[in-house]
């Protein structure tokens, strides 16, 4: 699954294939749940999402937080996943806002 392929670049320090791993979370994600409570979530702003999380820094922030999210999933519990990835789009874009601001620079 995408989130082992995350963890073993992880492992091997490959940033990039894991930053590609985690931003296709989203989408195996959708495919794999039976929650429409999660689908309405991140169905309307998956394509963005994946941007998104192609943008931020340290993929093992967004390992861990998918690998939450799909614990969840897993367990049955359709509100703790909606709740994690509500959080985690909120972590995803303070993070994309601070990379717009680091690129303004000062003023």
């Amino acid at each position: 699954m995408v989130l082992g392929e995350a963890r073993d670049a992880l492992a091997e320090g490959d940033v990039e294939a894991a930053v590609r791993a985690d931003a296709r979370f989203h989408t195996v994600l959708l495919q794999v749940s039976r929650s429409p409570a999660l689908q309405s979530v991140l169905e309307p702003v998956n394509d963005r999402l994946q941007w998104l999380l192609r943008q931020h820094p340290d993929p093992q922030v967004l390992y861990e937080e998918h690998r939450a999210i799909a614990d969840a999933v897993r367990a049955g519990d359709a509100e703790r996943a909606a709740e994690l990835a509500g959080q985690h789009l909120r972590t995803s874009r303070q993070q994309y806002e601070r990379s717009v601001r680091a690129l303004a620079g000062p003023g």
